[in-house]
């Protein structure tokens, strides 16, 4: 078990099961279901996983849906749904090597996989019975071997991921961006969830991509409307606040961490991009509610 100065990463879906204690079905290398008992209660620190999660609590005729990235750290109180009345929770624990065949990026694709928190959502009417079917066929596609187990999986998931994404679109009103997400963009922003704490320029990241930083800047700006440069400053707050919110790493070993060369550098960054210091920010959570801690980070 990683010790308290850092939040457990569980890279392996196995792992993960065996640490939740709960009976999951497949082979557990690539992709796992699992069922919860009743409201899905579970109880568990801080943590991150190598692999994207999403959970689906039926009650009342309607389907909850919680979706969660890798990296993305997210702890649960008690229950996966609190104060739902959820009688049947389910979660589909999968890699993106499962899908990258045909998807140039999960994340860009199916824009629910926020990085900094879970998106939680309500399926409603019709739909609950398509979403109920096809993780009764993921399941049992998971628990009989056959030489083209893992094609049926990747294709089942890729399904059910795009409904997902419309029912999330028609809830949220949101315009659907995979258009602006091509072969760059896409790169781009893996890198920086691979890199961001080694990596802090956009210099570093055009390099890796055969590029110059003007290039890079200027694609990244068109296609999305965000500067490279925030981007990445926005990957590594994210990064420091969740150290700062849920390990007590000293602002030292926070900026050491995050490859600034001096914890002044660390704390000026900080500040010129959240308002705060890295102890004003750390200071602010103490007079909070745990249940809102958790959220600000």
């Amino acid at each position: 078990m990683p010790s308290r100065s850092s939040i457990p990463l569980y890279a392996e879906i196995a792992d993960y099961a065996g640490w939740l204690g709960i009976q999951s079905y497949g082979d557990l290398a690539q992709f796992g279901v699992i069922q919860l008992r009743g409201g899905g209660s579970l109880h568990t620190p801080p943590h991150r996983r190598g692999f994207f999660l999403l959970a689906f609590g039926e009650h009342g005729g309607v389907i909850e849906v919680l979706a969660a990235a890798p990296e993305q750290v997210i702890e649960f109180p008690g229950s996966i749904f609190p104060n739902r009345g959820v009688k049947l929770t389910q979660l589909i624990l999968f890699k993106r090597e499962l899908v990258e065949a045909a998807l140039a990026s999960p994340h860009n694709e199916f824009p629910f996989f926020y990085f900094d928190r879970p998106t939680v959502w309500t399926l409603k009417g019709e739909e609950t019975e398509n979403f109920r079917l096809q993780i009764e066929r993921l399941a049992a596609i998971s628990g009989r071997n056959s030489p083209y187990q893992t094609a049926r999986l990747a294709a089942t998931l890729t399904a059910l991921l795009y409904d997902l994404r419309e029912s999330h679109e028609r809830r949220t009103a949101s315009v659907a961006n995979s258009d602006l997400c091509r072969d760059l963009v896409c790169r781009f922003d893996d890198l920086v969830a691979e890199h961001y704490a080694a990596r802090h320029s956009v210099e570093d990241y055009a390099q890796l991509l055969n590029v110059t930083a003007d290039h890079l800047g200027d694609e990244i700006k068109n296609r999305t409307g965000r500067n490279a440069r925030d981007i990445i400053a926005a990957r590594i707050l994210l990064e420091a606040r969740h150290l700062l919110s849920h390990t007590p790493l000293t602002i030292a070993e926070i900026a050491d961490r995050l490859h600034f060369s001096e914890p002044t550098h660390f704390t000026r960054f900080f500040k010129r991009h959240s308002k705060q210091t890295p102890r004003e920010y750390r200071d602010s959570l103490k007079s909070l509610p745990a249940s809102q801690q958790e959220k600000i980070a």
